[in-house]
């Protein structure tokens, strides 16, 4: 790991654009936070152990997630995540492969990195992120966790405050003892005590560490000539998803104000946004002051973001992400995912099929009933041999009273789905609208 000592060393992104070719020196012998090293002489064996038994434990799991069926199958996108996190292992001097990455079935906005060395990134958070910058910031972000093993950190972190509360304890105890008193007496009190002083510990240690990791992510993207400014753009679509589940949580509970998804997670998001604009400003500051000479350090308007790339390789998963929110009733972060994939996809016939589907999916009420109809014609106007999509148009012609439609687009699935599974329930509609034109009939 000897890339990434030294990448800490000058993780500060300023540092890393201008201090190290001369303009900011000192930068580069600064630490960026007061975390020692693992591997330093206070490494124990006994720590060595705990990291033995965390990969055997993430090997485990590893195992477990794969037989339960929780990894998204797509081999292109598999490839493509792994390419990118490949040219960041090279760039801190190791071998190809050596951290792995798969793509998890979950619609939740999260990524981690387990001791065994892979990175999970969750469905949910691909079908947020808009272009290849993004996602290499993320997948940055999480390889920092692996390469700095901020996992045993926090456990070896954990496990010292745990044995400083024992001994505080037992200090208690002997202190009451001239009282004819015992711990038991104050146990109520010594523990509220105890988790207001560590809570705080452990919320800000855990945060320096998302600091450093943050910081190595936007490092990722001036390496690689990516638009750094997608740092602080992926954690505003993180925000943005946030308030819409919230809204679609709220509107389910219709108590806006016991919301403890959205009270839990925005105060570390927005804390991190700005963390991002301000060393972002920093940048912009150092280079407009740089001589010319050392200016190539800065990422001009001719930074990438690689948004065609990226939704390329994407769209399944998008897809896949729909679907699951839609069973989960989360109908418009799915409609809001499938329309920011049409954006780059508007030739997407699974798209636009889905979107209607979804559109016009709602219960009993017809509102969207119309764009979800659109959707659906414009999935036929694209291919008109979509089987899905003429079903789809069936069941929503029928809700809008056009009878007659709905009985030319069954008869048009079923040509072209001979073998179809609900071959007799479609047969069953079309003998009821047979003979109907237009809206002359009632609502079957």
């Amino acid at each position: 790991m000897v890339g990434y000592a030294s990448s800490l060393s000058r993780l500060r992104p300023i540092a890393l654009l201008l201090g190290c070719t001369g303009l900011l020196a000192e930068g580069c012998a600064s630490p960026p936070s007061d975390i020692d090293p693992v591997k330093s002489p206070t490494y124990q064996e006994t720590e060595r152990e705990r990291e033995r038994e965390m990969k055997e434990a993430s090997r485990e799991f590893s195992d477990q997630v794969l037989k339960a069926g929780l990894v998204f199958e797509d081999e292109a996108l598999r490839i493509y995540l792994q390419e990118l996190l490949d040219r960041l292992l090279i760039a801190e001097g190791l071998e190809a492969g050596e951290v792995g990455v798969a793509v998890l079935e979950s619609t939740a906005l999260n990524a981690h990195v387990r001791a065994d060395g892979v990175i999970y990134l969750n469905l949910g958070v691909i079908s947020q992120i808009e272009n290849e910058a993004q996602i290499v910031f993320l997948i940055g972000h999480e390889l920092a966790h692996y390469l700095g093993r901020h996992a045993l950190k926090r456990e070896i972190f954990e496990s010292r405050a745990a044995t400083i509360t024992l001994w505080r304890r037992a200090a208690l105890g002997v202190a009451l003892l001239p009282l004819g008193q015992t711990v038991l007496a104050t146990a109520d009190i010594e523990r509220e005590g105890r988790t207001r002083v560590l809570a705080p510990l452990r919320s800000g240690y855990s945060q320096s560490l998302e600091t450093e990791s943050d910081d190595y992510g936007f490092m990722a993207l001036v390496r690689g000539g990516y638009d750094p400014t997608q740092s602080a753009r992926f954690l505003q679509l993180m925000l943005n998803d946030h308030e819409l589940e919230r809204q679609e949580i709220s509107s389910a509970k219709g108590d806006e104000e016991d919301d403890p998804y959205f009270f839990a997670s925005h105060p570390d998001l927005l804390a991190r946004l700005g963390h991002f604009r301000k060393i972002d400003e920093e940048r912009r500051f150092a280079c407009k002051q740089a001589p010319l000479e050392h200016r190539d350090a800065c990422v001009g308007t001719d930074a990438l973001l690689g948004e065609t790339e990226y939704r390329v390789h994407v769209e399944r998963a998008v897809l896949e992400t729909a679907r699951l929110d839609r069973k989960r009733g989360r109908r418009r972060r799915a409609i809001a995912t499938i329309e920011r994939m049409l954006v780059f996809h508007p030739e997407s016939v699974d798209g636009w099929t889905m979107l209607g589907e979804i559109r016009g999916g709602w219960g009993p009420r017809v509102d969207g009933l119309a764009e979800a109809i659109e959707a659906i014609e414009r999935a036929i106007e694209i291919d008109p041999t979509a089987p899905r999509a003429h079903r789809e148009l069936g069941f929503l012609a029928e809700r809008a009273g056009r009878f007659g439609d709905a009985r030319l687009a069954f008869a048009r699935y079923l040509s072209l789905d001979p073998e179809a599974k609900d071959r007799a329930v479609i047969e069953y509609r079309l003998e009821r609208h047979r003979g109907a034109s237009g809206t002359a009939e009632g609502t079957p």
